[in-house]
């Protein structure tokens, strides 16, 4: 009989620190977790950030080209437009080639 009581003491006492030592672990797996999330969630926001800032760049060195561009090709507009308008105002006569 008193192995007995000692058997069923020793498992009721031993019962409740195994429990509670099995929840301590579920919460500590879970901070680490939620750590892991968060480093996760930074690394993402840097990403997003060093994207933005990439696409940022390269919006503002495509406007640069733009307009570039389009003070290189100002001139050969000009003068499209105004032998446009020649041939629309005299189509008999021959066109001429401005030198400049």
């Amino acid at each position: 009989m008193k192995i007995s009581s000692l058997l069923l003491v020793s498992i009721l006492a031993f019962t409740p620190a195994t429990a509670l030592a099995q929840q301590e672990q579920r919460i500590y797996r879970l901070s680490i977790i939620n750590e892991q999330k968060a480093e996760s969630e930074v690394l993402l926001h840097l990403r997003i950030h060093q994207q933005v800032r990439k696409f940022n760049t390269d919006v503002e060195q495509a406007i640069s080209q733009t307009r570039a561009i389009k003070q290189f090709s100002r001139p050969y507009i000009d003068e499209f437009q105004r032998r446009n308008e020649q041939i629309q105002n005299q189509p008999d006569k021959v066109i001429r080639i401005r030198s400049r």
